[in-house]
């Protein structure tokens, strides 16, 4: 139950995307609070991030119903210490609501 991370595992300690392990499709994630921020008007500054998001800053992490990707829902900006975002963006990784739903 919860949110499945698919493409990159997920390090507990620091808090933190990492590699996956040999063979392992979906990692865990912990409870996240989601809650909805507002896009700042044209001109104006985005606020400061919250949380440290590491020395890459965060990888906006795409949010899914299920493993088919059809409806983006939303993005999650998740910590990375040992990659840049691009790199996590090229391997696909991504947040789904449910690793076994099939969409219809």
């Amino acid at each position: 139950h919860g949110l499945v991370l698919e493409g990159a595992g997920w390090a507990a300690a620091e808090a933190a995307l990492q590699e996956c392990g040999p063979k392992e499709l979906f990692a865990p994630m912990p409870v996240l609070q989601a809650v909805a921020v507002p896009l700042p008007a044209p001109g104006q500054r985005r606020p400061p991030p919250g949380p440290d998001l590491g020395p890459f800053g965060g990888y906006p992490c795409p949010v899914f119903r299920a493993p088919r990707r059809r409806h983006l829902l939303f993005t999650v900006p998740l910590p990375s210490r040992d990659a840049r975002p691009a790199h996590w963006r090229a391997r696909g990784v991504a947040l789904l609501l449910n690793a076994d739903l099939a969409d219809h």
